[in-house]
């Protein structure tokens, strides 16, 4: 038997008890205080809006600039504000904490920073939109370790997402399916979707030298897909927005955060009323605003302090457009004094404006090697010594491994052997070459 010390959170304040025991227990309860203001920690910019729009309809003591309905119809277009308690209540899964769940317990090896862009950059359908160019361009990756890596989501439920188009959308539903009529919906689908779409079934049949039956069963296998696989999830906000702006003028970086245009406050003439009666109604209106303008300054301070980090770790890439450097979230709570955890929520399903890209938070957080270098730095000097290297004496996976370690960067051979794949480099038995 020993002491235990239980404690209990409530409120603002904190209860200690002490009893005997057997085992030590501890637990904590988040006021809703602190709930509320967890949850303003992790919206996005659009979503701060929705929440001050939704206070502003019902909350007599609440200001804001001028503008802000403007605002708000010209981020969604003529659109009814969120109920704010819905953002609250709803806990619906969306489809990228669905497909990022498969992904940290997926075997194949592939570049999570990587596939984590690529993720959060699906639309609500569940397609991605960018083009390869797009992507080579704002990731640095090659044209292989994308392919690789969209392959990879591709296999990810519900089947179907990260498609280009919509013919790829059905060919990978196709891909799970067993049905008698799967050759020929697969050749429908590969080679005369249009005329599927313009139900010419007929002359389908005549095409593909089948019968009509035939060519109805594949017809209705092709329509049992799901041609929008991403739309039954939880979007918690349809349109994607910065949250911040980074420019770049004389070779200094530049932060705007674009919550701070909202200019929330209480009502001066609300505040220096002396009807009591009055006072006493507006008590509960005034809490709210201040739990709502405490918990928005809150989220920009943190947010603030975690761009400038990223900011600070990987100037190279917003000055000079030089690869990403290992970082981690770790590093970033260690840097600003604040928990992991924190720094999770603030960047979750938030995007940065920079040369006219949004680009997630999330991808300035790259894999990590063991050292300070990232992978996506590895497989730039794997690269680099395979083309230099002796074409009758190439290098093998151990003397690359070997080689990085004499400059400082830790990677197996296995990492090496499946980073070298990612790239498209074959084994050193087929690079050798004979005179």
């Amino acid at each position: 038997m020993r002491d235990e010390y239980v404690i209990m959170l409530y409120g603002d304040g904190m209860k200690l008890e002490t009893n005997l025991k057997q085992t030590q227990i501890q637990t904590q309860k988040l006021s809703l205080k602190q709930q509320f203001s967890l949850k303003v920690l992790e919206m996005n910019d659009t979503q701060v809006l929705d929440a001050i729009v939704a206070e502003l309809e019902i909350n007599p003591v609440l200001e804001a600039n001028e503008n802000i309905y403007a605002m708000q119809e010209h981020a969604y277009g003529d659109r009814t504000p969120f109920d704010l308690a819905l953002n609250y209540v709803v806990q619906e899964e969306s489809l990228s904490e669905t497909l990022l769940k498969q992904l940290h317990t997926d075997s194949n090896q592939v570049n999570e920073a990587l596939a984590d862009f690529i993720i959060e950059s699906l639309d609500s359908n569940g397609y991605l939109r960018l083009s390869m160019e797009e992507l080579m361009e704002i990731t640095h990756a090659s044209f292989e370790e994308l392919e690789e890596t969209i392959n990879v989501i591709q296999t990810f439920e519900p089947y179907g997402v990260c498609a280009r188009s919509l013919q790829e959308c059905i060919l990978i539903q196709l891909s799970y399916l067993q049905h008698p009529a799967l050759k020929t919906a697969i050749t429908i689908t590969d080679r005369y979707l249009e005329e599927l779409a313009q139900n010419k079934l007929p002359w389908l049949a005549s095409c593909l030298n089948i019968s009509l039956e035939e060519v109805n069963a594949a017809a209705a296998l092709i329509r049992s897909c799901n041609p929008k696989p991403g739309s039954s999830y939880a979007h918690p906000s349809a349109y994607v927005a910065a949250d911040a702006k980074i420019t770049v003028i004389d070779r200094e970086v530049q932060i705007e955060l674009l919550s701070t245009r909202y200019d929330l406050r209480i009502s001066k003439r609300y505040q220096s009323t002396t009807d009591k009666e009055m006072q006493n109604y507006l008590k509960k209106y005034i809490k709210q605003a201040e739990l709502l303008i405490a918990s928005i300054e809150k989220r920009n301070v943190t947010l603030l302090g975690i761009v400038h980090c990223i900011i600070d770790h990987q100037k190279d890439y917003f000055l000079d457009h030089r690869p990403l450097k290992g970082f981690t979230l770790k590093e970033a709570a260690q840097a600003l004094g604040i928990h992991e955890s924190t720094v999770s929520r603030t960047i979750a399903n938030k995007y940065v404006s920079f040369e006219e890209r949004l680009i997630p938070l999330k991808f300035f957080f790259p894999a990590k090697l063991s050292s300070s270098d990232s992978a996506h730095e590895a497989k730039e000097r794997i690269k680099e010594l395979i083309t230099s290297e002796n074409k009758q004496q190439p290098y093998s996976d151990q003397d690359l491994a070997d080689l990085l370690l004499e400059e400082g960067i830790r990677c197996s051979r296995r990492t090496v052997a499946k980073y070298r794949d990612a790239l498209g480099i074959p084994s050193t038995s087929k690079r050798k070459q004979y005179r």
